[in-house]
């Protein structure tokens, strides 16, 4: 099986089980540990974590033109909080 057709195949079966994303849920697994997602000493975490994902974004557009509106989406976003506190 190709990788593309294992992606396929895992989001087919997580649509079936009502996962509507892929994504891990941050919050629940910090919980996970005992961990309250909204201590305050993880907000430095949450800031670093905004920041790379925005950069990511912006390679991402550089090298694939197509994804330009998506990475100004999320660079206007985190201009407006680079805490990443309500993203």
């Amino acid at each position: 099986m190709t990788t593309s057709a294992a992606v396929s195949a895992a989001v087919a079966v997580a649509r079936e089980h009502g996962v509507r994303t892929l994504r891990l849920d941050g919050r629940a697994a910090l919980r996970a540990y005992g961990v309250d997602p909204d201590d305050p000493a993880l907000a430095v975490f949450r800031a670093a974590r905004a920041l790379q994902g925005t950069l990511w974004q912006l390679v991402r557009a550089q090298r694939l033109p197509r994804y330009e509106a998506e990475a100004e989406r999320v660079l206007t976003a985190w201009l407006r909080d680079p805490s990443g506190a309500r993203r």
